[in-house]
C-alpha cells in the first residue's frame, strides 16, 4: 500500500509540474510574441568536443573563418549552450558587430575575467573587467596616449629601429644570414615600449623570458582554460597548466621588478603609463599595479611588433608591390613618409589580411540583437566578434579578397571601413591604436627605403590570443640611395 501510495503521490507531482511547463511556456509566448517567433542564427555543423578543441587551439580564429565559409553565413551560432548558458554566437558582420560593443549593456564576459586572471597571477587588472573598476584604471592611462606623448614615444621606437638596422640587420647582411622578422620586431618593440612607457631598461634575457612565457600563459588560460574550464579544477595535476601558472609569476615578478626600479627614479617623467599608473589612488596595492603594467607591456608592443612583420613579409612576397611603395617615399617632397597614403595604404591592407587580434573579442550581450536576416540573439548570449570574417568578406573586399592590395584603399567604400576593426570598437576597444599607428607608419618606411626583402622561410601563422609570424625569416639587401 506504501509503495502504491507513493507511485501515485509521484505521478501528481510529474503531472503538476508538467503541467506549470505548459503553462510557463504559453505564458513566455504570450509576453514575447515576437521574440518567440524568431529564428536564432544557424548552428555551425560541428560537433561539440570538436569545436572546444578547435577554439582551445593556435588555429582558432582560422576554424572561425573555415566554418564561416562553409555555411556561407557570416554570423552563426557554436555548439557551446552548456558551457555559458543560453548560446555562443559568432559575430562576422561588421555594422552588427559594432552596435555590439558600442551597447553599453554589453561587457566583457566573466569566462574572459575568470582566465585573464590567471595571467596576471589571479591578479584583477583593466583588461578583464568591466564598471567602476575598468572605468577608473582605463581613465587613469589614457593621457599617456595624448599627441605629445605618443610622439615622444613614437620617436624612441624610431631610434630603437635605426639601432636595430645599424647594430643588428648590417650585421646579419654581412654574415649573408636571413633574420627571423617576428622575433627582431617583437625585440625592438619591447625595448622601446619599456624604455618610454615604463621608464625601465629591460635586459635581453628579461625580453627573452617575457616573450617565451607570454606565449604560455596565454596559449593555456586564454584558449584552453577559457573554452576548457575544467583545466582550472585540474589544474595541478595539468603539466602544462602548472607550467602557465609558473610562467605568471615570473612575468609578475618583472613587472614588480619594474615598479621597484621606478621608486628609486629621482625625476620620474609625468604622464607616462608608469606614472599614471604609480600615482592612481584607485590602486589598492602593488599586485594590482603589477597587473596593468603585465597587460600593458603586452599590448604596448605586440599589436606594432606583430603587425609591423606581417606587413614586411606580405611585401617581401610581392616585389611589384615593394618596389612601388619604396619608389613613393623616395619621391616624397615633404620627407614625411609616415603621411604617405601609400605607406597607410600598404598598413591598413596588412591589418586587414591579418588582424593581429584576429581571434576576436567577446561580449555578452546586454539586450536583444536582431541579425540583417532577422534572426534573435537573445540579451546574456556569448558573442565574439570575428574580425577576421569581417576583413576577409568577398561582398565587401570582392573575389580578390585574400590577396594584398594595397591599392584597394585608394578608393574605399563606406562599406570597406565599416569593416575595418583591427583595434575593435565601443568603450573597450584598444587603448593604444594612436601609438601602434603612430609606429607602424614611421618604422616602415624606414626599412623599406633602404632594404629590399626577399622570404627565405615563409613560416607560419599562430594565434596566442594576438596573431603572430612564426620562424618567418626574411633577407634584407642594401639599395642604392641615389
Amino acid at each position: 500500500m506504501l509503495l502504491i501510495e507513493l507511485f501515485e503521490n509521484w505521478t501528481r507531482a510529474a503531472a503538476f509540474a508538467a503541467l506549470l511547463l505548459v503553462l510557463s511556456i504559453g505564458v513566455y509566448r504570450w509576453i514575447h510574441p515576437k521574440k518567440c517567433a524568431k529564428k536564432f542564427p544557424t548552428m555551425a555543423p560541428t560537433g561539440t568536443l570538436k569545436t572546444i578543441a578547435a577554439l582551445a587551439s593556435a588555429d582558432n580564429p582560422w576554424f572561425i573563418f573555415r566554418t564561416a565559409q562553409s555555411i556561407g553565413v557570416s554570423v552563426f551560432r557554436l555548439p557551446l549552450q552548456f558551457l555559458w548558458g543560453p548560446m555562443f554566437v559568432v559575430v562576422g558582420d561588421a555594422k552588427l558587430a559594432r552596435t555590439i560593443l558600442a551597447d553599453k549593456k554589453t561587457e566583457r564576459p566573466a569566462s574572459i575575467t575568470a582566465s585573464s586572471d590567471y595571467i596576471t597571477n589571479g591578479a584583477r587588472s583593466f583588461a578583464s573587467t568591466n564598471g567602476p573598476f575598468w572605468h577608473v584604471r582605463r581613465k587613469g592611462v589614457t593621457p599617456a596616449f595624448s599627441s605629445s606623448h605618443v610622439q615622444r614615444m613614437n620617436a624612441v621606437a624610431v631610434a630603437k629601429c635605426d639601432k636595430w638596422i645599424e647594430e643588428r640587420l648590417k650585421l646579419l647582411i654581412d654574415k649573408g644570414k636571413s633574420f627571423d622578422v617576428g622575433d627582431e620586431m617583437l625585440d625592438m618593440l619591447l625595448v622601446a615600449v619599456c624604455e618610454t612607457a615604463f621608464e625601465y631598461t629591460i635586459s635581453p634575457d628579461e625580453v627573452k623570458m617575457f616573450k617565451h612565457d607570454m606565449d604560455i600563459v596565454l596559449l593555456e588560460f586564454l584558449f584552453k582554460a577559457l573554452f576548457q574550464p575544467w583545466r582550472r579544477v585540474l589544474g595541478r595535476v595539468l603539466p602544462a597548466h602548472r607550467r602557465a601558472r609558473l610562467a605568471a609569476t615570473r612575468i609578475q615578478n618583472l613587472s614588480f621588478k619594474i615598479i621597484e626600479a621606478y621608486k628609486k627614479l629621482d625625476n620620474p617623467t609625468e604622464g607616462t603609463i608608469m606614472n599614471l599608473i604609480m600615482c592612481n589612488q584607485a590602486y589598492e596595492n602593488d599586485a594590482e599595479r603589477a597587473a596593468d603594467i603585465t597587460m600593458m607591456l603586452f599590448v604596448g608592443h605586440d599589436t606594432t611588433a606583430n603587425t609591423l612583420a606581417f606587413t614586411l613579409k606580405e611585401l617581401a612576397q610581392n616585389p611589384q608591390q615593394q618596389e612601388a611603395l619604396r619608389r613613393s617615399i623616395r619621391e616624397d617632397d615633404l620627407q614625411a613618409p609616415h603621411q604617405l597614403e601609400s605607406v597607410r595604404n600598404t598598413i591598413r591592407e596588412s591589418m586587414r589580411l591579418h588582424p593581429v587580434s584576429a581571434a576576436g573579442t567577446m561580449r555578452v550581450t546586454g539586450k536583444d540583437f536582431v541579425t540583417m536576416d532577422g534572426k534573435l540573439i537573445p540579451a546574456g548570449s556569448i558573442t565574439q566578434m570575428a574580425y577576421m570574417i569581417m576583413m576577409r568578406d568577398p561582398s565587401v573586399f570582392g573575389k580578390d579578397y585574400d590577396q594584398f592590395i594595397p591599392a584597394r584603399w585608394e578608393k574605399a567604400t563606406p562599406e570597406m571601413n565599416q569593416a575595418f576593426l583591427p583595434f575593435g570598437a565601443g568603450r573597450q576597444n584598444c587603448v593604444g591604436q594612436s601609438l601602434a599607428n603612430a609606429e607602424v607608419n614611421c618604422i616602415l618606411p624606414r626599412i623599406i627605403s633602404q632594404f629590399e626583402l626577399t622570404v627565405d622561410e615563409p613560416g607560419q601563422s599562430e594565434c596566442f590570443y594576438s596573431v603572430k609570424l612564426v620562424n618567418c625569416k626574411l633577407r634584407a639587401k642594401p639599395i642604392s640611395q641615389s
